[in-house]
């Protein structure tokens, strides 16, 4: 017995990455077994961002052929890969390797598992690198690991954020160069940094910024030429690389260049201090409120809150100088750079000077840069305590310190791990065939016996163009990727990043029975469109086209139906029963081609802006349909952020009765956009028509078009001939 002791004992002391491997896997298995037991036959979701992105993977690996080019959704004309999420450096290697197409799901999921088991093996190179003992450097590694933010991103289903050993992994090449700077290990850097741009642009971006930061550090610090040039090499040069790389394969023209979101998806200090989980939970109540979406989670930790206030105080009462450590500079640098990044400073400050730098505005989710703050605050703060530890600490404190740091952290990784767990795990692998339900393989049997060049779900959703927003639903979202997928056909329908305007524009405008021109279908095939109509509330031109097909397969869930690309445009002589020529209340229409007030000249996109009024006693009860033609001066989403709001008030009664997106257009022409909505009124109500504005972009309206839903109406303007309220 007391030899086995003496062998554990020695094991211990020589090899404790073996141990703290075992012991990462042991604790990951336990509070995650089912990443790793459901590996392959679950999905963490089967909704939203986790099914689009199982869908742009398994479709890029399985049935793309080009490395580049993904051709799964927005047809005819798809999509680069690097926007879509579907981690390339993986999907791309995958696409040559069929023999585990059956596994990629599994696959996938075992990756993830892995790099976070790993995390406190990389964790313990640095600590090491940072002069720490095998003890300490063992119970810091493995708590640090614990709570790392990147592991919700799993769940949330943006898996090519989630490996979370990278960050890590970047921190550890950056601290080698930084202790012994060789071209050799710059070169390598530049590689890995490299291939991260094409697993996430943010990881490739960060690490880049990260590169930076130990340049700067480095050569304020020694003050060498060639550090700098060592450290330019692997900063500057993997996004340079990128972008030309980018520059030469995308065929994909007039990318929005400002993201919605870059001021909004943004870090705060609640988040960051403060859990949404666990005993600690809202213990920092008394801050302003913490963001409301999941797009960073940065919260660093209990454990590390009260270490730094200690190391603060100590250091203060023993006058310690950890300043003199030289990678003091670098993370110090690294830490308040990222942290600004997150906070959106750099966008705030660059918008009040009035100047635009490209590429500080291309990241939506600022606030996922804070990650990067996660790993380096506890080694900024290590630094500043080893001097605490050499010679102000007592040994025995010296080895409970750790020990209680990782309780807490364990304590804080049990609430963590289990934060809305049950929403998640609970779904079959809808990418192999025999998790289908019965009345999903019939349907993929029927898509495949049919010619078809692809699907389109009804309602469509548009998502990805920063301008042009269909949201769709939930059903029509999952209905057209897993037959999508099963069938091998491409979606009419894009979840996508930074597409094209132009060609969303373009497959959208499939759906405009009344462009006489439709360019866009000259570049499908002769082959009919398979219809995949799910039982939501879709748009007037959405409804409009579900009347032309003849299902020939329902189910509750969803009905399939074909028509031929030359039957998208309007047959008027059979289409239009009721076709009127004069606009007037007598018909129950309302138009107003021009005002001399705004909004029918040209305002600014901010306030509100009443544009039609319709009395009491003015028209029948029904449906309607409200069209209108929108102008713009801008090319962005700023364009249209607005809504259609239209009061009721009935018997001294008020309330909004619609909130319409504009973004939501149906028509796209070379000078507007019709913007179309189906409304019911009562004939006993007043009723407002307003704009709400939420910018000062320029734009204006005309042609505001009432008339009811089966009414067709066929006047001249001065663009020429509208029906409908679309130009001819």
């Amino acid at each position: 017995m007391i030899n086995r002791f003496k062998a554990c004992v020695i094991i211990l002391k020589n090899y404790p990455k073996v141990i703290l491997f075992l012991s990462s896997c042991a604790l990951y298995l336990f509070f995650s077994c089912d990443l790793i037991f459901k590996g392959n036959s679950s999905l963490s979701s089967s909704s939203g961002d986790a099914l689009k992105n199982y869908y742009t993977y398994m479709h890029h690996s399985v049935n793309d052929t080009s490395f580049w080019h993904f051709g799964g959704m927005a047809y005819p004309f798809g999509e680069h890969v690097v926007f879509t999420d579907a981690i390339p450096l993986l999907s791309g290697v995958l696409q040559q390797l069929p023999a585990l197409h059956p596994y990629l799901i599994g696959l996938l999921h075992g990756l993830l598992f892995f790099s976070f088991v790993i995390s406190p093996l990389i964790l313990y190179d640095v600590f090491k690198l940072l002069g720490a003992k095998k003890y300490t450097g063992f119970w810091l590694s493995l708590s640090i690991a614990l709570l790392n933010p990147q592991w919700i991103k799993i769940q949330h289903g943006h898996f090519a954020l989630a490996f979370g050993s990278l960050i890590i992994l970047t921190v550890r090449e950056n601290l080698k160069w930084y202790l012994n700077p060789r071209w050799s290990t710059s070169f390598k850097n530049t590689a890995l940094y490299f291939l991260l741009f094409f697993i996430h642009p943010y990881l490739g971006f960060g690490s880049a910024l990260l590169g930076l930061c130990f340049t700067i550090g480095k050569t304020v610090t020694y003050r060498r030429v060639r550090f700098s040039l060592q450290g330019i090499l692997f900063s500057v040069a993997p996004l340079c690389i990128f972008k030309i790389i980018l520059y030469l394969t995308d065929t994909h023209a007039n990318r929005p260049n400002l993201p919605y979101g870059n001021l909004v998806l943004i870090e705060n200090l609640r988040s960051l201090i403060d859990p949404e989980f666990g005993i600690f939970k809202n213990w920092a109540s008394f801050l302003p409120e913490r963001t409301a979406h999941y797009e960073g989670h940065s919260y660093i930790g209990f454990a590390v809150l009260i270490w730094m206030c200690c190391v603060v105080f100590f250091s203060v009462r023993y006058k310690t100088y950890a300043s003199l450590n030289p990678l003091v500079w670098p993370l110090s640098i690294a830490v308040c750079a990222f942290l600004a990044f997150s906070f959106g400073y750099p966008i705030y400050m660059l918008q009040s000077l009035h100047i635009s730098v490209s590429p500080l505005m291309q990241f939506r989710a600022n606030c996922r840069f804070a990650w990067y703050v996660y790993m380096c605050l506890p080694l900024l703060t290590f630094i500043f305590t080893k001097p605490l530890l050499d010679h102000f600490i007592k040994p025995r404190l010296y080895r409970i310190l750790p020990l209680c740091f990782f309780a807490i952290s364990l304590l804080e990784a049990s609430a963590y791990f289990n934060f809305n767990a049950t929403a998640f795990w609970k779904f079959p692998n809808v990418f192999k065939w025999e998790y289908l339900n019965a009345q999903e393989q019939r349907a993929v049997k029927l898509i495949s016996k049919h010619p078809s060049q692809a699907l389109m779900p009804l309602p469509v959703y548009a998502i990805g163009s920063e301008r042009f927003d269909r949201l769709g639903t939930e059903a029509s979202l999952y209905t057209s990727v897993v037959l999508g997928y099963h069938c091998n056909r491409p979606i009419i329908s894009a979840w996508l990043a930074r597409s094209s305007q132009t060609e969303t524009a373009g497959w959208l405008e499939l759906l405009n029975p009344y462009d006489k021109i439709h360019k866009s279908v000259s570049a499908l095939g002769r082959d009919s469109i398979m219809l995949v109509l799910t039982p939501d509330s879709k748009l007037p031109q959405e409804k409009r086209l579900e009347q032309k097909i003849q299902p020939f397969y329902a189910t509750p869930q969803f009905t399939l139906g074909q028509i031929h690309p030359d039957n998208l445009k309007l047959n008027t002589a059979t289409e239009c029963g009721c076709l009127i020529d004069t606009a007037d209340v007598s018909h129950n229409i309302i138009y107003l081609p021009h005002a001399k007030n705004p909004p029918f000249t040209w305002s600014r996109l901010k306030g509100s802006f009443s544009f039609l009024k319709i009395p009491a006693q003015t028209l029948k009860s029904g449906t309607y349909i409200l069209s209108l033609h929108w102008k713009s001066l801008d090319s962005s989403y700023k364009s249209v952020a607005a809504n259609v709001l239209i009061t009721q008030t009935l018997h001294a009664s008020f309330k909004w009765a619609y909130f319409l997106p504009v973004n939501r257009l149906s028509g796209f022409y070379s000078d507007h956009y019709v913007f179309e909505c189906e409304i019911y009124l009562n004939n006993a109500a007043e009723y407002e028509c307003l704009i709400e504005g939420h910018g000062e972009v320029p734009f204006t309206i005309e042609h505001v078009l009432l008339r009811p839903i089966n009414t067709c109406v066929k006047l001249k303007s001065s663009k020429g001939i509208l029906l409908n309220g679309y130009l001819q």
